[in-house]
């Protein structure tokens, strides 16, 4: 499925799909990244799946600017180094209004397109580079300073660091300022990866969520974006395009003390409507959280330690789709399936590849039997990935390995950036559509998550 983890998408349901689609939003409405007093800064209108009549509003530091309902604003000087952003509203013909609001810029302040990162090749013997950070408009100059365990270096001012036996264990990170004459200069620090000890393991730690937050807490929404819906308002369509019961509610993600837990519930909530597998208020709610837009990944390994309740209908998945999914849509995005579980067979799970000419029940897919049933221990499910080639792991062991050559002449879409998911689905295809008329309740907990470069490859990609 395009937004759910995977599972058949049968013919059937294609004409409930196209009717879905009429009133979703495919691209938001979009700013340029910088401007200064005196410029007129047009929005670059919103992209929605049926024809609407659009609207506009802008705002100026989080207010409402008066009579601005154009599709453009001229900057002013009372609002130099405010933050500007516009809403667009769409009206359907079917009578229903959506919004899409834009990010945010600075007035006269240098816009940053991508944010600093570190690559490199032999992190204890060689050099780093900071990555190219792009910033509007052109014509910028950048300037560098690098960090060791958060200390300034400074004799280290230039695009590349000499990493040396001293730095072992050490944090390394670098910030890069985009600067202009008559401008506002803008910093973007990058995130920091740990030199490993010379002879080591060449894994080093990018990224990682401990979900150690009090007990009750929401999910950090500088990572997380939490769906919200049926799916109506999707890509994907009612049932997020597999058949599915539940509608993800924000409430449903929370940690505990010590784990990320996902809580699907039976739901008496009127006001929670679905329109799959009938109209009217949903089965169930559940959760869903992802890292589109915020944070993406290029090759690595990316593992998480996961435990998850049984019960029949119960589908659980940890997943990545390709970043450009509003783009081109599914499967053309690219789906990697790292772990996945149906909640009738604790004693195993699916890892399954989901692309053009593989996919829905067509995935190129793998059943891995577990050390101990997934809802009697917590269990490590990882992959790693490089341009052409794909690895699962499961508790540290090998499970399967696919290839581009595994695609035939069909398109890899896996050598690009992806982002992160976590779901508990209740239903659909996957689950052959079944769900115990007794199961009122069921749960994913998840450890930690964390993300490695592997012999130097792996790029983290943080989206202002």
């Amino acid at each position: 499925s395009p937004v759910a983890a995977s599972g058949s998408v049968p013919s059937v349901s294609r004409s409930v799909r196209e009717v879905t689609l009429a009133t979703s939003l495919v691209k938001p409405v979009a700013l340029p990244l910088a401007a200064k007093v005196g410029d007129t800064v047009r929005a670059t209108p919103a992209k929605w799946s049926g024809t609407v009549t659009r609207g506009y509003q802008w705002y100026l530091a989080g207010k409402a600017i008066k009579g601005a309902t154009k599709n453009s604003l001229k900057i002013t000087g009372k609002m130099l180094g405010k933050k500007i952003a516009v809403e667009e509203t769409a009206k359907f013909k079917s009578g229903k209004t959506l919004k899409s609001k834009s990010t945010s810029f600075t007035v006269g302040q240098l816009g940053i397109a991508s944010p600093a990162t570190i690559s490199f090749t032999d992190a204890t013997a060689g050099a780093v580079s900071a990555g190219t950070v792009a910033s509007s408009p052109a014509g910028t100059i950048a300037n560098y300073e690098w960090f060791v365990d958060g200390v300034s270096q400074p004799n280290a001012k230039l695009a590349n660091f000499i990493v040396g036996p001293n730095h072992e264990s050490k944090t390394i990170t670098v910030a890069v300022t985009m600067s202009k004459a008559g401008w506002s200069s803008v910093t973007s620090t990058s995130r920091g990866f740990v030199v490993p000890v010379k002879g080591a393991s060449t894994n080093v730690l990018l990224w990682s969520q401990d979900f150690n937050e009090a007990s009750n807490s929401s999910v950090d929404p500088e990572t997380w974006n939490t769906s919200i819906g049926d799916g109506s308002n999707d890509l994907s369509g009612s049932g997020w395009g597999n058949g599915e019961f539940e509608t993800y509610v924000e409430s449903a993600v929370r940690t505990d003390g010590d784990n990320l837990v996902i809580t699907a519930n039976r739901n008496s909530d009127p006001n929670l409507t679905c329109n799959f597998p009938t109209r009217g208020t949903c089965q169930w709610a559940s959760g869903k959280i992802e890292t589109l837009g915020k944070v993406g990944f290029k090759y690595g390994r990316l593992e998480a330690r996961i435990k998850i309740s049984s019960g029949t209908g119960v589908w659980p998945a940890f997943w990545m789709l390709g970043a450009n999914r509003n783009e081109v849509d599914w499967p053309l995005c690219g789906e990697i399936d790292i772990a996945e579980w149906r909640g009738d067979n604790m004693n195993s799970v699916a890892q399954t590849l989901h692309m053009p000419g593989h996919f829905g029940g067509g995935g190129l897919t793998s059943s891995v039997e577990l050390s101990s049933p997934a809802d009697s221990n917590f269990h490590d499910y990882a992959v790693e990935w490089s341009q052409n080639r794909i690895t699962w792991f499961v508790d540290g062991q090998t499970a399967q390995t696919l290839t581009r050559d595994d695609a035939g002449s069909f398109k890899w879409p896996f050598n690009d950036e992806m982002y992160l998911l976590f779901n508990l689905a209740i239903g659909g295809n996957f689950v052959s559509n079944t769900v115990d008329p007794n199961l009122n309740s069921a749960s994913m907990k998840v450890d930690w998550v964390k993300y490695y470069s592997v012999n130097g490859l792996g790029s983290l990609v943080s989206h202002p």
